[in-house]
C-alpha cells in the first residue's frame, strides 16, 4: 500500500482519537512522502491540525505517540508533536510521524 493511503488512515485516526477525547481538530494540510528500503515501504508524514487551544487538547497532545494510535496496514513506527503554536485560542499542531506498510 503507498503512503498517501498511510497518510490518510492517520489522518483518520487522529480525528478518531480526537472525537473519543470529546475534541474536534480540522486537518489544515498534509504532507507525504515515500520512505522505503531494501526490507520495508514506508511513508514520512507531516499532519497540520488546528483546534481551540485547552488543557484537555494539550492533554490528548501529550499522551499520543506511536503506541497510542493504529493505523490499518501499517505500523507507525513513529509519532511526535513536534510543535504547538497557538494564537488567539487557536493552536496549530504538527505532527510527525513514520508509517511502514505490513507484509
Amino acid at each position: 500500500m503507498s503512503a498517501v493511503v498511510a497518510g490518510e488512515r492517520l489522518k483518520k485516526a487522529l480525528s478518531r482519537s480526537a472525537r473519543e477525547a470529546g475534541l474536534t481538530i480540522s486537518h489544515v494540510t498534509d504532507k507525504t512522502r515515500p520512505w522505503s528500503s531494501c526490507s520495508f515501504e514506508g511513508g514520512k508524514h507531516e499532519i497540520i491540525i488546528t483546534a481551540v487551544d485547552s488543557r484537555e487538547l494539550r492533554s490528548w497532545l501529550d499522551q499520543h505517540d506511536q503506541d497510542s494510535l493504529t493505523v490499518h496496514g501499517f505500523t507507525l513506527a513513529d509519532l511526535v508533536v513536534s510543535t504547538i503554536e497557538a494564537l488567539a485560542g487557536v493552536a496549530t499542531i504538527t505532527v510527525d510521524a513514520l508509517t511502514i506498510a505490513e507484509a
